[in-house]
């Protein structure tokens, strides 16, 4: 079991799988999670290692994260963790943890910035390595070419972030190398090196003779095909969220060490365990360690299980280019959809009511602590309307199209300096909500920051409650 796991984990014992499927004595082990993205590679880290000589930095940036499909091969080899921060910026958290580590060399991949090396440079013996170049390609060969001993290549498709993160705790323990593909789907084949598969699906990768393909329609059979086909060891196994798999590539190296392969999960299922071939190699018993916000409640209840918990998230972009903040809890996700309870009798009886009622409550909130209240703006307004309509289809801060939730800013025409959003579901009302947001720190510290003006938008869920999007921001 993972190294100080009940620190860190829920430590609930329920059973998961639905009858029939084979494993009816697994168990939920936890969940690895921070409040975002970098702490949870935080935590996984911490699940893992008390010291490492080695650490691996890669961009925690959405558009970046391409960089770092190579990473995971580099951190098996060197029996690293993978830690994360924004480009431009070092997280104080990540600085503290390779300090602890007591970490000789960092290795800096893609995208992090030279403000990142340069403070890192600033730590006494520690050796900074930068590995990048002109494009995602270059990188991955400066990445590659640090690697000894290959026994084996995993050909990804350019931009197939999921796919890759299919194979990386493969590769990470079986020193594999991961080669991007060109954008045509060729590779040079001169490149490959050992027992070699093709990952995803023809569109990404083209044949090549003699060489196996592991993929599916979507990155979900893709998953199943890789789990399927891998030699994996099955008692312990990660589930990250597909719909944002960033959380796949901080574990990588983690469950290398026991060989164990990452599921992706779609809301509240997990496709590959609906694949035979998969189901077939599963144990009668299994760990299951949930990465971030990934793996529903529902899956762990019994059928008469209370009804669906309320849950909120939050996240922050910075007030200044150089200082990245970003709160993006990793709240429970919605239980299955079932009848919805009354809705009280209450004084806001439209979306549009209930959304200037969220507005009044934060501001008394503000008030209360010594702040000036925000500013309603309508162009804001029409922007948080789109993302509460979005977070139906995908509780995320990422938008169904895989961009971020702030290019709603943009597409209204607003030009921000500084913005940030809060997302909530399964509320009835606007004071459920705000209470929900008051007491959890990242989100009060949204409503309580300097924002110049805020929004909220608000969607009649059919299932329960409602959905809530409150967008912040300052113009440049």
């Amino acid at each position: 079991m993972l190294k100080k796991c009940a620190a860190l984990l829920l430590g609930m014992t329920l059973t998961l799988w639905p009858a029939g499927v084979g494993a009816d004595d697994s168990v939920f082990g936890g969940r690895l999670a921070g409040n975002d993205r970098i702490a949870t590679a935080l935590a996984i880290c911490a699940a893992g290692w008390d010291a490492s000589p080695t650490v691996i930095l890669a961009a925690a940036d959405q558009g970046n994260l391409v960089d770092s499909l190579a990473a995971a091969s580099l951190a098996g080899q060197e029996n690293a963790p993978i830690l994360l921060t924004y480009k431009n910026t070092l997280a104080l958290g990540v600085k503290a943890r390779i300090q602890a580590l007591g970490a000789r060399t960092v290795y800096l991949v893609g995208a992090v910035g030279d403000a990142v090396g340069q403070e890192l440079r600033s730590i006494d013996g520690l050796r900074v390595e930068k590995l990048a170049g002109s494009d995602r390609w270059a990188t991955e060969r400066a990445v590659n070419a640090k690697l000894t001993g290959v026994q084996g290549t995993f050909i990804v498709g350019y931009n197939a972030i999921p796919d890759a993160l299919s194979i990386a705790s493969y590769a990470a323990a079986h020193r594999f190398q991961i080669l991007l593909a060109n954008r045509d789907g060729t590779v040079d084949e001169t490149r490959l090196t050992g027992t070699a598969y093709i990952v995803g699906g023809s569109a990404v990768v083209r044949d090549i003779a003699g060489v196996a393909r592991l993929g599916g329609a979507d990155r979900y059979a893709t998953n199943a095909a890789v789990i399927a086909a891998l030699d994996f060891q099955f008692n312990q196994s990660f589930f990250a969220s597909g719909a944002s798999p960033v959380d796949a590539l901080a574990a990588s190296s983690l469950a290398a060490r026991s060989g164990s392969p990452v599921f992706l999960t779609q809301g509240a299922a997990v496709p590959a365990l609906k694949d035979a071939a998969v189901i077939s190699k599963i144990p009668a018993a299994m760990t299951v360690i949930a990465l971030g916000g990934a793996v529903e409640p529902g899956m762990f209840n019994p059928p008469d299980a209370t009804p669906p918990p309320q849950r909120f998230t939050g996240e922050s972009e910075p007030e200044t280019a150089v200082a990245p903040q970003l709160y993006d809890l990793p709240a429970e996700v919605p239980a299955p959809a079932q009848e919805a309870e009354p809705e009280p009798a209450a004084a806001a009886t439209t979306v549009a009511d209930i959304a200037k009622e969220v507005f009044d409550l934060c501001n008394a909130e503000r008030v209360q602590n010594g702040l000036q209240p925000y500013v309603w703006d309508d162009s804001l307004y029409e922007a948080a309307r789109i993302r509460a309509a979005e977070i139906i289809q995908l509780f995320e801060h990422t938008r169904p199209d895989g961009s971020s939730c702030f290019t709603a800013l943009e597409e209204v025409g607003l030009v921000y300096a500084s913005a940030g959003e809060n997302i909530a579901a399964g509320y009835l009302d606007a004071a459920g909500a705000v209470n929900g947001w008051m007491n959890s720190p990242g989100h009060k510290a949204n409503i309580l920051n300097n924002f110049e003006y805020m929004a909220v938008g608000v969607v009649k869920r059919e299932d329960y409650g409602y959905a809530f999007v409150q967008m912040f921001y300052t113009p440049q």
